[in-house]
């Protein structure tokens, strides 16, 4: 399977786990959760099924993953059955979502068995210009104030060039929409290796601030410096990338003090310096009031409540931390599970570095552990999905190799 027609279907293959959660609807009709990730959940499992069309099996390290998935969704239910009453129906939906992710995995895992590298590399830098090209177009709009796309991805969150410039894109969120960005940084940055990938770098960066996320404001010139060293040898040093890091946050910090003034939102990144308190920021401030809030009722649980948490209710419905969302909805069990899991995906990956997916990831998660002190990142619904898109296509290929491998040295 390779065209139909004048269509490369191996390159839509590819390339629709990243389209598809990208440019899925999101609009004040459309902004369930069940209805955005059920639609995103069909579209991957119709191209899974095409891409099963060849036998093959499913290897034992996608296995392991999907038994980490499935713990994920026992203790989430564990949690609502000790927390029956007063449950949100959204909590319903969060069972079901670590299923989502091992048909993401699985069908990685396919197309990195099936499909060469150059087809996998090239599909997928294919599908970031079509991301970037996508938020560029949408983010223009919102940037003039022009309301164009609301029908099908809202702007509310959004704000115009003469008010506090925040882009959100397809996305709906600003945070999202940098988040975004500061991959597609990542991504072209280590698969485009001409000197054509350093200008859409440059654009996805200015894009990334010009979400107004501060979060990822902070974090990019630090994926840059790691996109970098990863772009010039695998064996990155860890003393030097601080040093370099850390000289690039400087001058990049001063850069956006100096431009506070055309980008207010993240502008207030200055008041940390003015005031040297994290209170100065007025959302930061009121993430710390209901934290606390919520802490209060965890505390005031008994030992279910600390081991299996608080489950889905209206106040655990949004925390901007991923840390304090697994533990008061799934308790410390489900902390500690939650932070081993990404321990063990960012061993699986540096196990790989030498691979170029593997590398995404590795900058993918350690920005996730970052960006995740003020936002739902891994245990979101939206940033799992390319991780452990790109997890299965990293083990399916390194399978691929290793079959290979075992026919040239049987034949022999």
């Amino acid at each position: 399977m390779a065209n139909f027609g004048n269509i490369n279907v191996d390159r839509w293959l590819v390339a629709l786990p990243i389209l598809i959660p990208i440019f899925a609807p999101r609009s004040a009709v459309y902004s369930s959760p069940f209805v955005v990730y059920g639609t995103i959940g069909a579209v991957i499992g119709l191209g899974f099924v095409a891409v099963t069309s060849e036998k093959q099996g499913i290897g034992k390290r996608v296995l392991t993953v999907w038994g980490w998935l499935f713990v994920i969704a026992l203790l989430t239910a564990v949690s609502q059955l000790l927390n029956s009453g007063g449950l949100e129906l959204s909590g319903v939906t969060r069972i079901a979502r670590p299923f989502l992710y091992m048909v993401v995995i699985a069908y990685g895992y396919k197309i990195g068995v099936a499909k060469t590298d150059d087809t996998i590399t090239l599909s997928i830098l294919w599908a970031a210009y079509v991301v970037l090209a996508g938020q560029i177009i949408v983010g223009a709009t919102q940037f003039l104030g022009i309301r164009v796309f609301d029908l099908i991805y809202t702007s509310s969150k959004s704000s115009p060039y003469y008010g506090l410039l925040r882009l959100s894109g397809t996305l709906a969120n600003p945070n999202f929409y940098g988040w975004v960005m500061l991959q597609l940084v990542t991504i072209i940055t280590l698969l485009n290796r001409r000197a054509t990938a350093y200008p859409l770098v440059l654009i996805a960066a200015v894009m990334a601030v010009m979400s107004g996320s501060r979060t990822a404001t902070l974090i990019l010139p630090f994926v840059i410096v790691l996109t970098q060293s990863f772009r010039r040898s695998p064996r990155v040093r860890i003393v030097r990338l601080i040093g370099v890091a850390l000289l690039v946050g400087v001058i990049s910090t001063s850069l956006f003090i100096a431009v506070s003034q055309y980008l207010p939102y993240v502008g207030s990144i200055r008041q940390l310096f003015v005031t040297g308190s994290l209170t100065a920021i007025g959302s930061l401030n009121a993430r710390f009031i209901h934290w606390e809030m919520v802490a209060d009722i965890f505390r005031q649980g008994d030992i279910w409540t600390w081991l299996f948490g608080l489950s889905d209710r209206s106040f655990t419905q949004t925390l901007d931390n991923d840390y304090l969302y697994v533990l008061f909805r799934n308790g410390i069990v489900g902390l500690l599970f939650h932070i081993s899991f990404a321990i063990y995906l960012f061993r699986l990956c540096y196990q790989q570095r030498r691979n170029k997916i593997a590398q995404i990831c590795i900058v993918y998660i350690l920005s996730a552990l970052v960006m995740g002190t003020v936002a739902e990142t891994l245990a979101g619904w939206l940033l799992p999905i390319w991780l452990l898109y790109l997890i299965g296509i990293m083990i399916g290929q390194n399978q691929h190799r290793r079959t290979e491998h075992a026919h040239i040295t049987s034949s022999e």
